[in-house]
């Protein structure tokens, strides 16, 4: 039911070719499989990969997928990692300049949240996205200049 109520969400909310910003989290849930979110990761990766959303994401948000890989010492996880980064046609990622930096510092300055999710905010803000789509409930709560979509809430179809 919440995978249905997720993709309704996609639907009404996610318009072709907008431009979202991602977290680590739907990345995370879709390379575990994990449950109840995978399905709904398997289709906003699915709309990003076939050019229906554009995605940007931070390069932070690529060494976090890729440290967990490597703290496992699992080839095949990192291996995963950079196979689905390269499927995904629509997707930008980022590298932290000058501009993310500071846009992230005012951030974390006026919000108080972790430094590297204000650059991964920074970085979709930096590039006019009206969403970032992640599962960080206090990056949710104390940001408000990007409307952060949970999966949680998409599940409960938010």
């Amino acid at each position: 039911m919440g995978t249905e109520r997720a993709i309704g969400f996609l639907n009404r909310h996610l318009m072709t070719g907008e431009k979202i910003g991602l977290d680590t989290a739907p990345l995370i849930y879709y390379l575990n499989r994990q449950e109840p979110y995978y399905e709904t990761c398997v289709e906003l990766l699915k709309r990003i990969e076939f050019g229906q959303l554009r995605a940007v994401m931070s390069v932070v948000t690529e060494m976090e997928l890729l440290a967990r890989g490597s703290v496992q010492g699992k080839l095949q996880a990192i291996n995963d990692v950079e196979q689905l980064l390269r499927r995904l046609r629509s997707l930008r990622i980022l590298d932290v300049d000058r501009t993310i930096a500071r846009r992230a510092a005012e951030l974390r300055a006026r919000t108080r949240v972790k430094g590297l999710d204000a650059l991964i905010v920074g970085t979709a803000l930096t590039e006019g996205c009206r969403r970032l789509i992640g599962n960080d409930q206090e990056v949710a709560r104390r940001v408000t200049e990007i409307n952060y979509v949970t999966m949680d809430s998409m599940l409960e179809g938010g």
